[in-house]
């Protein structure tokens, strides 16, 4: 019994000795344990370094590094027993433009230690755009920078100015290019420099300036004068000229340009041409553009009609001879007679008159208001004719015929007086250039014919129409008016039919291209007035009409000037001519009546000027 008690007692005290061997283990994973004997934080140059880690473990460790960071850093060893312990990291060079943030977790059981690691970021600058492109006209533009150091900018040219950055979250400069005043694309350069780096170059491309001028244009200015604004659509700067025009008063303002018209006396409209020209640039490289603005004189445009719109004019003959009776305006395309109403030139009908197989190329009246039709006649004809009617609706009846025995083509007849008692009927001849002319008295041909060769001849004139002889008065002793593109620059009058004299009374002002082929002398009073129809012989040419005071025709003067964009809308050119002319005095005496058609042969237009401005 005492020996089983003994070893009972042996095995309790055994057993307390094998559990006080492990005083470190009382209490598990509580205890243990990481100290961090070195640095906690540290902050990594740019270039890298190696660390030694120094920490004091209770319990076996290792050692991670926080995600990613295992790309430019390593550590040895990564584990080990408790105890002192000693970590080497190496950590490489951070070539990128951010800051690098990582850790390393020393983990011992449940206990950890960590340490902060901070490495700076490279030095960086980047510009995101390779160049910049400006327009001519100047622009704004945009510059982003991304840097991570102080940058200095700037241009090499003085046409780039950069201001500060625009934003906050990324840095934008701002670049004003300036206008490029020059015909060519220019370039310059930006630099970026960038604190401790190698600079950076932006190539700035300016495209060529690419001028423009133009200038609006203006409704027309009445007679009693106004103001009148004109823009100028213009990207450089541009100096204005004005001329035609000396009473005006003008200012400028920016690209406005302002234009007080004073009352126009004269009985004529008025053109004042306004003239732009770039300040900077020649003529060749920048051609002056320049606009007409005209104002009305005392005459006034009751009508103006496309004659083409409502039935086709056939252009057979080189003009469109006009004649008036009663209350119509009748038209001849050489073939048919168009009739249009006088109050307002609207188309009433046409009409193709019974001439014997015969055309009525020439239409003309009298004085007395009768129409007169004729052909054109070559050399050799017998039995040529002169029609007349005594309006629209009567049957053309013979008014005289003869032999033409003139070389060449008699055509474009003309008429003054009475038919039915006193008138001279002429015509002109081409080639032969010679000018004809019938004495018509008691309403029937009295004598022979009178012929006699042009004035002035120069060249030849290959149709009749190109040329015209028109009659003084009611007799051949009262002489004529003779005009012709070879016979120019100037109006002939014959002093003495008989012995074919003449003296150029009128100058046409043009000395290459006037084809006299209409007129009408007009007796108001005591007093004669000569409508002169200009028209072009090539289609360059300035088609215009004008009204001379011929009561004396060796002093003729010059009253008005008309030209075709007044009475047609356009300028008005037609090869070889076109159109005619004839006036009348209203009943009362107080104004006189134009009806012309203009070169071009599609406008028929009426025109009235007060006989007290004469």
């Amino acid at each position: 019994m005492k020996k089983a008690l003994i070893l009972i007692a042996s095995s309790i005290i055994a057993a307390g000795m094998l559990v006080s061997c492990k005083p470190e283990e009382k209490g598990g994973e509580d205890a243990a344990k990481v100290e961090i004997t070195s640095d906690a934080k540290i902050n990594v140059p740019v270039d890298g370094n190696t660390y030694k880690v120094a920490f004091n473990a209770t319990v076996a460790w290792k050692a991670t590094l926080s995600e990613g960071a295992d790309a430019f850093a390593a550590l040895t060893p990564s584990s080990g027993d408790a105890g002192d312990a000693e970590i080497t990291l190496q950590v490489r060079a951070n070539r990128g433009g951010e800051e690098r943030a990582f850790t390393l977790t020393i983990t011992a059981g449940t206990a950890s230690g960590v340490v902060e690691f901070t490495q700076e970021a490279a030095a960086t600058a980047n510009v995101k755009v390779e160049a910049l492109t400006a327009a001519a006209e100047g622009e704004t533009l945009e510059l982003p920078v991304e840097s991570n150091v102080r940058c200095a900018i700037e241009a090499d040219v003085e046409w780039i100015k950069i201001s500060a950055p625009k934003a906050v979250t990324e840095v934008k400069y701002v670049v004003d290019v300036l206008p490029n005043p020059t015909l060519e694309q220019r370039t310059g350069n930006i630099t970026v420099s960038p604190e401790g780096l190698e600079d950076i170059i932006v190539p700035v491309t300016q495209a060529a300036l690419v001028p423009h001028l133009a200038i609006g244009s203006a409704d027309i200015i009445p007679q009693a004068g106004g103001t009148v604004e004109l823009e100028v659509d213009a990207n450089i700067e541009f100096v204005p000229e004005f001329s035609g025009i000396d009473d005006i008063e003008t200012t400028v303002d920016g690209n406005k340009i302002t234009i007080v018209f004073p009352a126009n006396e004269a009985l004529a409209p008025r053109s004042l041409y306004i003239k732009i020209t770039a300040q900077d640039f020649d003529e060749e490289s920048v051609p002056a553009v320049g606009v007409y603005v005209t104002q009305l004189g005392h005459a006034a445009i009751d009508w103006s009609v496309q004659i083409t719109t409502a039935e086709p004019i056939i252009e057979s003959n080189s003009t469109l001879p006009i004649a008036l009776s009663k209350d119509n305006v009748l038209m001849s395309d050489g073939f048919d007679v168009f009739v249009f109403k006088a109050s307002d030139g609207s188309f009433v009908k046409k009409i193709t008159p019974s001439l014997e197989g015969y055309y009525p190329k020439s239409l003309a009246n009298d004085d007395a208001g009768h129409i007169i039709m004729a052909d054109t006649y070559a050399s050799g004809t017998e039995g040529a004719k002169v029609w007349w009617a005594d309006d629209i609706d009567s049957t053309p009846a013979e008014l005289f015929s003869f032999t033409q025995d003139v070389y060449n083509n008699m055509g474009n007849f003309r008429v003054h007086g009475d038919v039915t008692g006193s008138a001279v009927v002429s015509a002109d001849v081409s080639a032969s250039q010679y000018w004809a002319a019938f004495q018509i008295t008691g309403g029937s041909l009295d004598g022979t014919m009178v012929r006699a060769e042009h004035p002035a001849e120069q060249t030849t004139v290959w149709n009749p129409f190109y040329g015209v002889c028109e009659p003084y008065g009611d007799k051949i002793s009262d002489g004529f008016f003779y005009g012709t593109y070879p016979a120019r620059p100037n109006l002939w009058f014959c002093t003495d039919p008989t012995n074919n004299t003449w003296s150029a009374v009128i100058s046409s002002g043009v000395d290459w291209d006037t084809c006299l082929n209409s007129m009408d002398v007009v007796t108001i009073g005591s007093k004669k007035y000569l409508l002169y129809l200009a028209t072009g012989f090539f289609t360059y040419s300035n088609v215009h009409f004008r009204i001379y005071d011929v009561t004396d025709p060796s002093a003729a003067k010059q009253i008005g000037s008309f030209g075709s964009p007044f009475y047609s809308g356009a300028d008005a050119t037609s090869a070889y001519g076109g159109g005619g002319i004839v006036g009348k005095v209203t009943s009362d005496g107080k104004t006189l009546e134009i009806y012309v058609c203009d070169g071009s042969r599609d406008t028929l237009a009426k025109i009235s000027v007060p006989v007290d401005k004469l």
